[in-house]
């Protein structure tokens, strides 16, 4: 298969953005310096730290620092992606990790060998916050993104095509990942899914935080009136109503406040059951 490879250009650029990540971005770094082949390169983009956290990080020829003002996360990503040289992009956050070694090149197999090149590879992840691995749907469509949404931790995006449809829009704060991948869906564009946990999201980023749910609900309404009609909204709204995410969601918070060891213990858990650990 044709993948239009240039010999100057890595497969894959790994992107962290990140401000003051402190501990967060050391775990990151020392996940991604694991992964095995020579086929990838890795792009921090610091928004200006002063907490030492880069001058911490190990000199090591694989990562490349850019260190530059951003209006926030989105921004960040956004300004990231033109400085990257590889062919895809996968954004990881400052505490999120891959969980082996193999990532990259599993990634990187599963790309050479589809019979049409994808603008989107994406797979499962592992959510610290629930300890519970979070599996995505097997197609990319308006009706699933309504549903369930895609780890962007756990998802490669072709350069070009980011590129392309212009980056995250910055209107959104919050969900700009989500209204990207709508974006990729309405444009029909090819993809491919790996039924396997490909990223472990430690749920202490920026969009995770409390304080930002109301963002991020009003974000999502937003998105819901303007790319759905309203029978779509009614049909699938009962749906996803049935799934009791509200219910769920109150239930973690007490979990998380009254018994954090618990969610500790079956993280690890359910990593072993994925062979993660």
């Amino acid at each position: 298969m044709n993948t239009d490879r240039k010999s100057e250009s890595p497969l894959f650029t790994v992107i962290t953005v990140c401000l003051n990540a402190g501990e967060q971005l050391f775990a990151t770094v020392e996940s991604v310096l694991s992964q095995s082949g020579d086929d990838w390169e890795y792009l921090i983009k610091d928004g200006g730290s002063t907490d030492g956290s880069l001058e911490a990080l190990p000199d090591d020829a694989r990562i490349r620092i850019e260190v530059s003002r951003d209006m926030g996360i989105y921004d960040a990503m956004n300004q990231a992606v033109p400085l990257a040289k590889g062919r895809y992009v996968n954004f990881l956050n400052a505490g999120d990790r891959f969980p082996n070694g193999e990532i990259l090149k599993t990634v990187s197999r599963s790309i050479r060998d589809a019979s049409v090149v994808p603008d989107l590879v994406y797979g499962d992840f592992l959510d610290e916050r629930s300890a519970k691995v979070r599996k995505a749907a097997p197609e990319i469509s308006r009706r699933s993104l309504f549903l369930s949404g895609v780890c962007h931790q756990a998802q490669w995006v072709r350069r070009e095509t980011f590129e392309r449809l212009g980056g995250f829009n910055r209107e959104f704060s919050f969900r700009a990942d989500q209204e990207l991948l709508l974006r990729l869906a309405e444009c029909e564009l090819p993809f491919l899914y790996l039924p396997q946990v490909l990223a472990l999201y430690d749920g202490q980023g920026f969009t995770a935080r409390r304080e930002n749910r109301e963002g991020l609900d009003r974000e999502w309404k937003l998105l819901r009136r303007s790319r759905y009609s309203l029978g779509e909204r009614i049909f699938w709204g009962v749906r996803s109503a049935l799934d009791l995410l509200w219910l769920k969601r109150l239930l973690l918070d007490a979990v998380r406040w009254c018994w954090p060891q618990l969610l500790t213990r079956r993280a690890e858990k359910s990593a072993e059951r994925e062979g993660l650990s």
